[in-house]
């Protein structure tokens, strides 16, 4: 199923070792988008034949069996994040509608004490997503 994810880059974090079968290995490469070894059934048969296996496990093993954070920091660099915000102003109907619902909100969720934390959620939900239709 994560083959259907659309995606630029495909990582992999597994806590599951490789230990039985090298065949279990080839899901793992489709989803990393390891081609030509995901897509050729053909070379992938012949790379994990007895002739070829030690040569096969020698050129994935050092990306494939890292377990220390040392062993890849060097690759994660990751991009500089950017966060936009966009303030809107309410015009003073859409203000007091809002407003109203804000008390409605403190109402049912009872603040005087214990929280409902759930309801709390669906109501800032809500509020996030109102806009005065009139």
């Amino acid at each position: 199923m994560t083959l259907l994810i659309p995606r630029v880059m495909s990582w992999a974090i597994s806590g599951t070792p490789i230990r039985r079968h090298i065949e279990d290995l080839h899901s793992l490469l489709q989803f990393l988008k390891q081609d030509p070894l995901a897509s050729q059934k053909r070379l992938w048969k012949l790379l994990i034949s007895p002739k070829f296996r030690s040569l096969f496990i020698a050129c994935y093993q050092r990306i494939m069996h890292r377990h220390a954070k040392s062993d890849i920091a060097h690759e994660l660099v990751l991009p500089k994040q950017h966060q936009l915000v966009y303030g809107v102003q309410f015009s003073d109907i859409e203000r007091a509608h809002y407003m109203d619902l804000w008390e409605e909100c403190l109402q049912d969720c009872s603040l005087d004490g214990d929280v409902d934390f759930e309801k709390m959620q669906l109501w800032f939900e809500r509020l996030r997503q109102t806009r005065y239709v009139g």
